[in-house]
């Protein structure tokens, strides 16, 4: 037996589990409120609301320029003749 109290394995997982349902939660309210009555909430809870959407925002551009690059390299990639994709080790 280890020399460790730490935590279980799955009382982590039940943890993070717990957050991540409470983070969507508060995630759906925060859509559904003006922002008068975002104005009524505590502090932390808008700080909260307004770092959520900045990842998400973070999140969205990513993906959308992930999208840009893959429509990029295919348009390039159907420029090559066969040969220079051989050469690229790109088919057999």
């Amino acid at each position: 037996m280890p020399c460790d109290s730490g935590p279980s394995p799955q009382w982590l997982r039940e943890q993070q589990e717990r957050l991540d349902r409470d983070a969507r939660v508060m995630c759906e309210m925060a859509h559904v409120l003006t922002d008068f009555q975002r104005l009524r909430l505590s502090p932390e809870a808008r700080e909260w609301i307004d770092e959520h959407e900045y990842q998400d925002a973070l999140k969205a551009t990513a993906e959308r320029l992930k999208t840009q690059e893959q429509i990029r390299r295919e348009e390039v990639l159907r420029k090559l003749s066969e040969e220079d994709r051989r050469v690229l080790g790109l088919i057999p």
